[in-house]
């Protein structure tokens, strides 16, 4: 330590040298979290809605397909069901209902990440489904600040890094 009168004081710390990696500073949750190319597939039978899905996620860094019809959109999925790191999908769909979709994936690919939008005031209960782990509900219209959170937070979890 060095002090002079009128000039004030310097300190020396010597701290010892560390091999670990720095903690990763936790993510501001008011950013938008950018996507590393994985693939997503969102259904939903409104085309707007896709429209503004695959735009928005596109412009997020990720890889999107669409399918306005939940039969198509399980047959593009079994067609190769690893193409996929995550799939977005409506809840209240002619044919097969988002939930009923993602357990049929979930039957192909377990570890699959699924997120159902709804614009119902009572949201699907998801309990008695298998792997709600990797489930999450949005209300339409559809924060992408929080999607994007939510979006990392699952590929991250599986590892998906394509």
């Amino acid at each position: 330590m060095n002090s002079q009168v009128g000039h004030g004081t310097t300190f020396h710390l010597y701290l010892p040298e560390s091999r670990e990696l720095p903690a990763p500073s936790p993510a501001d949750k008011s950013q938008l979290l950018p996507g590393h190319h994985e693939q997503i597939l969102v259904v939903d039978d409104e085309i707007p809605i896709l429209d503004m899905m695959q735009q928005r996620l596109r412009k997020m860094g990720y890889r999107v397909i669409t399918r306005a019809d939940s039969r198509e959109a399980m047959k593009t999925f079994r067609a190769d069901s690893d193409r996929f790191d995550l799939v977005i999908t409506d809840h209240t769909m002619p044919d097969l209902q988002g939930t009923e979709l993602a357990e049929e994936m979930s039957a192909l690919r377990p570890n699959l990440p699924v997120i159902l939008m709804t614009g119902l005031n009572q949201p699907p209960d998801l309990s008695s489904f298998r792997h709600t782990s990797l489930r999450s509900i949005f209300q339409k219209p559809i924060n992408f600040v929080e999607l994007s959170h939510c979006l990392r937070r699952f590929l991250d979890r599986v590892g998906h890094t394509s």
